[in-house]
């Protein structure tokens, strides 16, 4: 399990304070990843952090297409292919994709920054369900 999970009650997953403290997680996990994304060394396997990376970018895109906005996917949809190219090479991590996913992570921050708790929460819950944004 990555760190974006805690598997909670769900009374308390409904509840907007606790919808609060995720999207805080889910802030600080893309400010940990940002950093990983410059440290991991060429040709290492990076599988955890690829699997987080992409699911804060495929939640602040879903994020994006609920509310109509567009500001920034191109970019955050980028950073996602590299992701996903990584997974295809096995979570081999290539150095030449952390700017890519580097941009798409303070993009996606910044989404999830703004939206409001709860449609933080619908949109993990959705991405979680079907993988998807």
């Amino acid at each position: 399990m990555g760190r974006l999970f805690r598997k909670v009650p769900k009374q308390v997953g409904l509840s907007l304070v606790a919808a609060a403290v995720a999207r805080d997680n889910f802030l600080r996990t893309a400010r940990e990843l940002r950093l990983d994304v410059y440290g991991a060394q060429e040709g290492s396997s990076q599988g955890q952090m690829v699997l987080d990376a992409a699911e804060l970018v495929a939640i602040a895109l879903h994020l994006c297409a609920k509310a109509g906005e567009g500001e920034g996917v191109s970019v955050m949809k980028g950073g996602l292919s590299a992701l996903v190219q990584c997974s295809e090479r096995r979570f081999e991590w290539r150095a030449r994709d952390a700017v890519a996913v580097e941009l798409a992570l303070s993009r996606a921050a910044e989404h999830l920054r703004l939206a409001k708790p709860s449609a933080v929460r619908d949109a993990w819950a959705h991405v979680n369900e079907h993988g998807h944004v």
